[in-house]
């Protein structure tokens, strides 16, 4: 079996932190991703049960445009600070499930994804501040997260007909989910989660 995927997401506008009084920035950030590779099923023939493995590789393409100015606090001058970057990243992805049906109606899916980069993220912080006297002090801040490390459980649930629908339900991330350095540090400990339902139509094909 071979696979390959493709999958975009691009967040345009204002943000606001009302932690922060309510403090406001823009933001602009996209996102392009190409997944593929190849699988095999362990176990074949008319056997209810289904041990499939993958592995391919992920290339991704990422731009960060995010304007910060001015950046509340105690400061005597407002600070301007302003977030950028754009670059690929590529990576090494795999994953394998344990798939099982039940009196011809149900199969449910564990499944275990992983996804390793062979390079970062390349972001940069650029900060200015205006101080009387002084003039206006410069420096820029390397903050790259590091290298990707995400792994992921899920489960997946499909009910099975002799017609030709079938509905399924996945759940990834609620059971486990780490994300790495980038999320523990940037984003609080955040973890992803995920739930689809999806509806397949056979098309009379047996």
């Amino acid at each position: 079996m071979a696979y390959a995927i493709f999958s975009a997401l691009k967040i345009e506008g204002t943000i606001e932190a009302r932690d922060y009084n309510n403090y406001t920035f823009d933001t602009e950030f996209s996102l392009y991703t190409m997944n593929a590779g190849l699988g095999y099923d362990l176990v074949s023939g008319r056997s209810t049960w289904s041990l499939p493995l993958y592995i391919g590789t992920s290339i991704q393409h990422y731009r960060a445009d995010i304007d910060l100015s001015p950046v509340p606090g105690a400061y005597a001058a407002p600070m301007d600070v302003e977030l950028s970057g754009d670059g690929f990243i590529y990576a090494l992805t795999a994953g394998f499930a344990v798939s099982k049906e039940f009196f011809g109606k149900v199969r449910l899916t564990p499944y275990f994804l992983y996804l390793y980069s062979f390079n970062s993220a390349d972001i940069t912080a650029h900060a200015s501040q205006t101080v009387p006297l002084a003039g206006t002090i410069t420096q820029d801040f390397d903050l790259s997260p590091g290298r990707i490390n995400a792994k992921m459980i899920g489960l997946t649930i499909t009910l099975l007909s002799k017609r030709s629908w079938s509905i399924s339900a996945s759940v990834g991330g609620i059971l486990t989910s780490s994300t790495g350095w980038y999320n523990e540090h940037f984003l609080d400990g955040l973890k992803m989660k995920s739930f689809v339902i999806a509806a397949s139509y056979r098309g009379g094909m047996e």
